[in-house]
């Protein structure tokens, strides 16, 4: 888990028998929130009241709420067992 500084990439696996392979990365995140990704948005929000850009990863709000919807909805449907619609 990220919260321990480690991630794990599953891909399908070829072997017979075998569903995937697994391989674990140290991402050297321990104790860090989000695995940094906190610290990151803080930067940005300074730079954006400075009157700087922005990094790459910043998300506009309409778009960042969007995300968090969608993510809302499909964790309902996993709970529950059906289809839910965006809209």
């Amino acid at each position: 888990m990220l919260e321990d500084g480690e991630f794990v990439i599953r891909r399908p696996s070829l072997e017979k028998g075998r569903l995937y392979t697994e391989e674990k990365v140290r991402a050297g995140t321990q104790d860090d929130s989000h695995g940094g990704g906190d610290l990151l948005l803080v930067q940005d929000f300074v730079r954006i009241m400075r009157g700087e850009a922005p990094s790459i990863s910043y998300t506009a709000l309409d778009r960042s709420i969007t995300g968090h919807r969608i993510g809302f909805q499909a964790e309902a449907a996993r709970l529950d067992g059906t289809v839910h619609h965006f809209r």
